[in-house]
């Protein structure tokens, strides 16, 4: 799995080095869903193929023609339609938004690695893994300041009432011995 900060989980199907070819799939089954959300910028990796801006469109209403709604979007009050051009937004729809990927939506593509291919630029990619690892290395030098903290907290506590009982002990050994003093 890889995750991406501004989507989330992405299973990762195959990698190839040469050329650089990094193979998704999504885990949700909605890869059109993860083209909405998923933004590349911030990171080493680009789409593997040539991409053009297609719009999704939400719509109130079923609309008829040669377009399919995205079922994975859609729901039983609204459809989401997937549009590489269009002229007049109909007034049941809404534009959500425009993005840049290989093709538009259609039924017959059913495996949601489709499209999830994505290369990297070397450089990049180091710089990204190097940022992650140190993220990672932060991450568990703090919890285990936490842990050492936690221990020496719980230590010096037992040492107190240790000690305090020991004290008790000692007392309780000194007030015997007085009793006995004094009943000679």
């Amino acid at each position: 799995m890889i995750i991406f900060q501004n989507y989330g989980e992405l299973g990762v199907k195959s990698i190839i080095h040469d050329p650089k070819k990094l193979t998704l799939y999504d885990p949700k089954d909605c890869v059109f869903e993860v083209f909405l959300n998923l933004n590349l910028d911030s990171t080493p990796f680009r789409y593997y193929h040539v991409v053009k801006n297609y719009t999704y469109l939400n719509c109130s209403i079923s609309l008829s023609g040669s377009l399919e709604p995205v079922p994975c979007l859609s729901g039983s009050k609204h459809h989401v339609y997937f549009v590489e051009s269009f002229s007049d937004i109909p007034s049941s729809c809404e534009v959500v938004k425009t993005v840049s990927i290989l093709f538009a939506y259609s039924s017959y593509v059913s495996d949601d690695s489709f499209g999830l291919d994505l290369k990297w630029d070397s450089a990049g990619f180091v710089d990204f893994v190097e940022e992650k690892r140190g993220i990672e290395v932060q991450t568990v030098v703090e919890g285990l300041i936490m842990v050492v903290l936690v221990i020496l907290i719980v230590g010096f506590g037992c040492l107190k009432v240790y000690c305090w009982k020991k004290s008790r002990s000692i007392n309780h050994e000194w007030e015997n011995l007085l009793g006995e003093y004094e009943s000679l």
